[in-house]
């Protein structure tokens, strides 16, 4: 037995718990205390990345609608440039 632990599982037990069983009652309290610390890391990285995600998302996004952007520009300076010198008004029917 080691520990302040040790001692208040000995308390908590009573006296008449060996110390074989003692030491496999600390190593199931050890494993379930390994076992929820792997869950609350487990939750950790699932949150992360859900957050990664998330921010993928919105990256991408963002370059579809600068994409669009420029590419509207780029058809509006085509445009220009094609018509340019014309005496076209798009607004007057022919």
């Amino acid at each position: 037995m080691k520990g302040t632990r040790a001692r208040r599982t000995w308390r908590a037990l009573g006296p008449r718990m060996d110390e074989d069983t003692l030491d496999h009652a600390l190593g199931e309290q050890t494993l379930a205390e390994q076992t929820w610390a792997v869950e609350v890391q487990r939750r950790e990285i699932v949150e992360a990345l859900k957050a990664q995600g998330e921010a993928n998302l919105r990256a991408q996004e963002e370059a579809r609608a600068q994409f669009r952007s420029l590419a509207q520009k780029r058809a509006s300076e085509l445009f220009n440039e094609i018509f340019e010198g014309m005496d076209f008004d798009p607004r007057k029917r022919v």
